[in-house]
């Protein structure tokens, strides 16, 4: 029986690309045994009499760990051995973003407040005057500059959102006045 959930479970991530996302038939196991324990679970698992799991069950069990793995992964930027942890906005550029991490960016230095790189990827910019940049958060200007401000202050440009550092303690004087080397990783 163990078998033919698992397969069923494997065939359908990967016919609807959640292999993609990062599931292996590890994942189907732990869901198999989720399934079995009723492990978070008010309602009863549709089982028929082959012990098949319904497709909607696949899909609620599906849904449920994949929002609790996604939950668990948090980006982070380090910077000279110091690890800052990133919120992503919720938006398309931070979804693009988040896509091509890890990544290690040789950011250059400019006016004392920011540190910024001219990618190759082409992210889906949505810009908007923000009037104020606050420390540690990281914006796209145009639509392949990441920018890393280390100091807040106001400004007349805009910039599309990708999220910010949680945490600035230390963020400053980690960066320094120079460039610097910034590894993205998720």
């Amino acid at each position: 029986m163990k078998k033919i959930i698992i397969t069923i479970f494997a065939v359908f991530m990967c016919t609807t690309n959640i292999y993609a996302a990062g599931f292996d038939l590890l994942d189907a196991i732990a869901v198999l045994n989720m399934a079995e324990k009723q492990h978070d679970y008010d309602e009863r698992l549709d089982i028929n009499d082959d012990g098949i799991i319904s497709f909607e069950d696949c899909v609620m069990i599906l849904k449920k760990l994949f929002v609790s793995r996604s939950e668990s992964v948090k980006p982070a930027v380090t910077i000279n051995g110091k690890t800052f942890d990133i919120e992503l906005s919720d938006t398309k550029v931070a979804a693009e973003f988040a896509d091509i991490l890890p990544q290690t960016f040789n950011m250059s230095e400019l006016n004392s407040n920011e540190k910024y790189i001219y990618t190759d990827t082409e992210f889906t910019s949505a810009a908007q005057k923000v009037s104020h940049i606050n420390a540690g958060d990281i914006m796209l200007y145009g639509n392949n500059c990441i920018v890393l401000f280390y100091k807040s202050f106001d400004t007349p440009y805009s910039y599309t959102t990708i999220g910010h550092i949680t945490n600035t303690d230390g963020l400053e004087e980690t960066v320094g006045k120079g460039d610097i080397t910034a590894v993205f990783s998720q």
